[in-house]
């Protein structure tokens, strides 16, 4: 093995001072605007990730350096650019790499042409209560910041799913899927992530100074999950040493052998780089079309 791997990172985002416990619109809104994102914190932080002994990384992000701060760190892994637009079904068409960024702030339509085109993708899913409200009930305060940003919503009607039910009517999960967060998530949908082959990858010290709450990792080793670890990025988590969620881990799961852990930093973690690495070098036309920067909002 190559060292561990974190799952789920945002290697262009900076240490920013955030609200913490409040949940994940108080979160994003305290440094959002300021747009912190840069090449020169990619490059810095895949240096210090590459320095905690860290093998490989799945990178998520809006200003095309991730594959190269990666690279030049010695880095192996994957580098996604995620895209959003509520209202807009073919954002992701011309963009290498593309991944949908979450239910609150991507297409049905984006996500299905992502995952149709047979490679890797990952989502923030089921991350929040205000994501499961909007999707179930087509309230919460999700509704009213897709209105302050714009977005056009009057064609659009909740499908009255959790994500996961979402996720699986729109016919996208599957193995090449990586399914984020997952903090809400309930035992039947666990079981469903299961029975399609779906990653999880889950962001303890995130989760906690986002929400205040960990996801329900026992039932997601119980259920047979395939369990990766991530940090997220530094505007919730400390530091990007992926060990560190380990050491959260054990403090609340005592029972559970450091193996499982281990198995989740490094087996099952290379094991879905490979097969998505392969799965990747085999899509036609792998450099189409420019980039596009993420907007402000979903």
């Amino acid at each position: 093995m190559k060292g561990p791997v974190n799952a789920h990172v945002h290697l262009e985002l900076p240490a920013v001072p955030t609200v913490a416990g409040a949940g994940f619109l108080p979160w994003v809104r305290s440094w959002i605007h300021d747009r912190p994102a840069s090449r020169a914190h990619a490059f810095a932080n895949a240096r210090e990730v590459a320095g905690f002994g860290t093998g490989g990384v799945v990178d998520i992000g809006n200003l095309g350096v991730g594959a190269a701060a990666m690279a030049a760190a010695g880095l192996d892994g994957l580098a996604f650019h995620e895209v959003f637009g509520f209202d807009e079904p073919d954002v992701a068409d011309g963009v290498a790499d593309a991944t949908p960024h979450a239910p609150y702030s991507t297409h049905a339509e984006t996500v299905r042409r992502i995952a149709a085109r047979g490679g890797p993708w990952s989502m923030h899913v089921d991350e929040d209560p205000a994501e499961r409200e909007l999707l179930l009930h087509g309230t919460g305060p999700w509704l009213d910041a897709l209105r302050v940003y714009g977005r056009n919503l009057d064609a659009w009607r909740p499908p009255g799913l959790t994500p996961v039910r979402w996720l699986d009517r729109l016919g996208v999960l599957g193995p090449h899927a990586l399914l984020v967060h997952c903090t809400l998530t309930g035992k039947d949908d666990l079981e469903l992530l299961a029975e399609r082959d779906v990653s999880v990858c889950i962001c303890p010290r995130s989760n906690l100074h986002i929400g205040g709450r960990l996801p329900d990792v026992r039932t997601m080793l119980d259920v047979g999950c395939r369990v990766l670890l991530g940090t997220d990025s530094l505007a919730s988590a400390p530091d990007l040493d992926v060990r560190n969620e380990v050491t959260v881990l054990r403090e609340v799961f005592a029972d559970v052998p450091v193996s499982r852990w281990e198995r989740a930093l490094e087996g099952d973690a290379w094991a879905w780089l490979a097969r998505s690495r392969e799965a990747r070098r085999t899509l036609p036309d792998r450099d189409a079309g420019s980039r596009r920067i993420a907007p402000e909002g979903p």
